[in-house]
């Protein structure tokens, strides 16, 4: 079996160089992830770097393929099934918050499921899981309190956080 790990960066061009420089020194010390990056290289059979110069950035795409795991052909179906389904109800939430009222039971506690799984995957961003976790706690306590205030504010910081690693990971 194998499982494939998939990390997107934008990167300058000296933190482009530095990646390459890493990757290169893990290769040869046998090291089990790239340092700084958090990218298994445990038992990998297969690296794939790929580097696009974009005007404003470079776009960094790293693929590692182990063979000590699972195949993630349906891993990679369920991380976007899931994906599709947080975008739906965070924007719900949004949309509840916007208009002055808690939003459902139903989609809070829904999404803050999905928030716990989402973070089960790797190369998506791990160095916000923490912080993205926290906030999702956060939120909980405050619906379970009826604090629309606090529901809306633990909101807009998830959106900021969200906002800060999409753009950082997707191009």
């Amino acid at each position: 079996m194998s499982r494939k790990n998939k990390t997107h960066l934008n990167v300058d061009q000296e933190e482009a160089a530095d990646f390459f420089s890493k990757l290169a020194s893990s290769i040869r010390e046998g090291t089990d992830h790239i340092p700084e990056y958090d990218i298994p290289l445990r038992n990998y059979r297969k690296i794939k770097a790929s580097l696009k110069k974009k005007p404003e950035a470079f776009y960094l795409e790293v693929k590692v393929v182990s063979e000590d795991q699972e195949d993630t052909e349906d891993e990679d179906i369920h991380y976007k099934k899931l994906k599709k389904r947080m975008e739906a109800y965070f924007e719900e939430m949004g949309h509840s918050l916007q208009d002055d009222y808690l939003p459902s039971r139903e989609i809070v506690y829904v999404f803050l499921t999905d928030s716990k799984s989402m973070t089960s995957f790797g190369g998506y961003g791990e160095e916000y899981y923490e912080e993205f976790l926290q906030l999702c706690e956060s939120l909980r306590m405050a619906f379970e309190e009826e604090d629309l205030d606090g529901v809306r504010e633990h909101y807009n910081q998830l959106d900021q956080l969200r906002e800060a690693c999409h753009g950082r990971y997707k191009s």
